[in-house]
């Protein structure tokens, strides 16, 4: 019969101390150590772990097996008390094993309190939390949604932590916590995810990783997306499945051993690795972080470049035809490049440089708020809805251009003689409403 592990009050402070000076958190530990998130967690909550997990947990912290543990037997393993009874009724015997063996399950619960939303900030709603750790006994328990009307919050914790919060509430004795009252509390069965990490725990949605060591480390669909990863290592990293839209890929550490989806590997070739023409043709680059990337000469026809993120880039030269950057974020970017026929709808390009052919282009929606379109060619594009406050249109080319409610406020460089022929074309300029051709 396989054996299991506790920590000692003494060997879990060695532990302690051990993982504050490495500075890791329990998911990188869980990789490193081969195991899930709750495992780390059942470690530092001093309840039973299996022994090849617990050495291994221990061998990552620089600790030996036998400075921490207490050796128990698996949690399903009777007392002689037990054993004695289970000769007198095994019944009553295989049910006290089987609720001691879910004692250690991930299970969630609805805790409802009396009041709204916008009464509790997010300080009032960590000190609920702090305070039914404390009341559970579960150091784990952990707030993974909060809705509005009454303040339904749901719980995630052990079996034994939540149902000692229900058994409290019956009672009478948990009536309110930090002066709101408490309304009632469902656990919710069927949900125990043992052996599954929670999605709370993959979430790294726009968390500062700069410079951190998750080499070797099982990061399989994570969520990075925004996150900033600037030197961080990743070497033999697993990510595949990972969403690391938006995320800050410069600097950081990738080898042969890194697994890692092709887009978000092109994507870090790109800001990491410099090519002079580099062939990008209907690549897909959708959602990237691409600030300040230099791609100069780069040929980019027809590639999906929905929402990226190209702010103070450099693409002077680069052969956007036909490319789609709607949604996309290209403030200050430099945009003298072949753009006839590519679609910003919505994009931002606040600041660019585009004092280039955007003939035919697709602009409808887009911030071009300052943006230097001196000589630039837009005849045929679609300017409508577009914003052109304080935009440079010193010998631009308009002809034909779609400028149906497109915002010309400040404009430098127009005629009066262009202003009145945008107006009567649908232009708005200032606060006047466009003068529509009744032709």
């Amino acid at each position: 019969m396989g054996r299991s592990c506790r920590a000692s009050t003494e060997g879990l402070e060695k532990a302690k101390g051990k993982f504050k000076l490495k500075g890791w958190t329990q998911d990188h530990l869980a990789g490193r150590a081969d195991c899930t998130r709750q495992t780390v967690g059942k470690f530092f909550a001093r309840q039973l772990v299996d022994q090849s997990k617990f050495q291994a947990i221990c061998h990552e912290l620089g600790l030996e097996l036998g400075d921490v543990a207490e050796l128990e037997s698996e949690p399903e393993q009777l007392s002689r008390s037990d054993m004695d009874t289970a000769q007198q009724n095994p019944s009553e015997s295989h049910q006290k094993a089987s609720s001691t063996a879910k004692q250690s399950t991930i299970r969630k619960a609805i805790f409802i309190l009396s009041g709204t939303i916008d009464t509790v900030d997010k300080a009032k709603l960590k000190a609920i939390e702090e305070h039914l750790r404390k009341i559970s006994g579960d150091a784990n328990l952990t707030f993974t949604d909060v809705e509005e009307g009454s303040i339904k919050i749901t719980l995630e914790g052990s079996s034994e932590g939540l149902a000692r919060l229900q058994e409290l509430f019956e009672s009478g004795e948990l009536t309110e916590v930090l002066g709101i009252p408490v309304e009632d509390i469902q656990i919710r069965d069927g949900e125990d995810s043992d052996n599954n990490e929670s999605k709370q725990f993959k979430n790294f949605s726009g968390i500062d990783l700069r410079g951190i060591d998750l080499s070797g480390v099982d990061l399989r669909d994570y969520n990075f997306s925004d996150a900033d990863l600037r030197g961080a290592n990743l070497s033999a990293t697993d990510l595949r499945g990972a969403d690391l839209k938006g995320a800050d890929l410069r600097g950081t550490n990738i080898n042969e051993k890194t697994e890692i989806d092709g887009k978000w590997l092109l994507v870090w070739e790109t800001v990491n690795h410099r090519v002079e023409g580099r062939d990008l043709s209907n690549a897909d680059l959708s959602g990237a972080n691409l600030i300040d990337a230099d791609l100069s000469g780069a040929i980019l026809i027809s590639a999906n470049l929905t929402d990226v993120n190209l702010s103070g880039a450099n693409l002077s030269g680069a052969n956007l035809i036909d490319a789609d950057l709607s949604g996309a974020n290209l403030s200050d970017a430099d945009l003298r490049a072949s753009l006839s026929s590519a679609n910003f709808s919505d994009a931002n390009l606040s600041g660019a440089d585009l004092r280039t052919n955007l003939s035919g282009a697709n602009l409808s929606g887009a911030n071009l708020s300052d943006a230097n379109l001196s000589g630039a060619n837009l005849s045929g594009a679609n300017l409508s809805g577009a914003n052109l406050s304080g935009a440079n249109l010193s010998g631009a080319n308009l002809e034909s251009a779609i400028v149906m409610n497109a915002f010309f406020v400040d404009t430098r460089e127009l005629t009066e003689n262009m202003k009145r022929d945008l107006e009567r074309r649908g232009a708005i300029f200032g606060d006047r409403p466009p003068v529509l051709n009744s032709k």
